[in-house]
């Protein structure tokens, strides 16, 4: 038996896919996005933070610890999200990053990318020893943009960096947000 944590009200209707026992993405839309409806399903986007992904649904994390999207499950290897996430109006909510030692602590952590629609609820970002913190990012680089997003009750704290509701250090474009 699997047990997959979906983030969803039980008498949501929610789609997922299983290959070979583990959750797999979902046929892309007709526009070539990549349906995000479940927490299953955003934690899967760390095995292709280059992809073009829509968010379908309002996603509570239930208030369960993770690390930032861009580090790889069993170590502190940093990688860019340079993918597209259009949280298509929807939330997520109920988050608890925690990042002791390790670089851009926020939910996609250090961005190349675009993070856009997308607003983001009772979130905490919590670091220590190391770099700038953010609810989104804690880095978005050259080139990342950060569009049309809202901090709606995320906190963010640390021992070190720089620190923001949207983003800790912007290298890149962030417009039309709102803490």
């Amino acid at each position: 038996a699997y047990v997959i944590n979906i983030g969803r009200p039980v008498d949501d209707g929610v789609k997922i896919k299983i290959v070979n026992g583990q959750i797999a993405f979902r046929d892309a839309d007709v526009n070539g996005n990549i349906p995000i409806g479940t927490m299953a399903e955003f934690y899967k986007m760390a095995d292709a933070l280059n992809g073009k992904y829509l968010q379908e649904a309002d996603i509570d994390f239930m208030n369960i610890s993770m690390r930032s999207l861009v580090y790889t499950e069993y170590g502190a290897t940093l990688r860019n999200f340079t993918g597209t996430y259009d949280g298509g109006n929807h939330r997520i909510s109920n988050i608890k990053v925690v990042a002791n030692g390790v670089n851009f602590p926020g939910l996609f952590g250090r961005n190349a990318g675009t993070i856009k629609n997308l607003t983001i609820d009772s979130v905490t970002v919590t670091s220590s020893g190391k770099g700038t913190t953010g609810g989104f990012r804690g880095h978005n680089e050259a080139g990342g943009i950060i569009e049309f997003c809202v901090n709606d009750g995320v906190k963010v704290s640390g021992d070190g960096g720089s620190y923001g509701g949207i983003v800790g250090r912007n290298w890149g474009t962030v417009r039309f947000c709102g803490n």
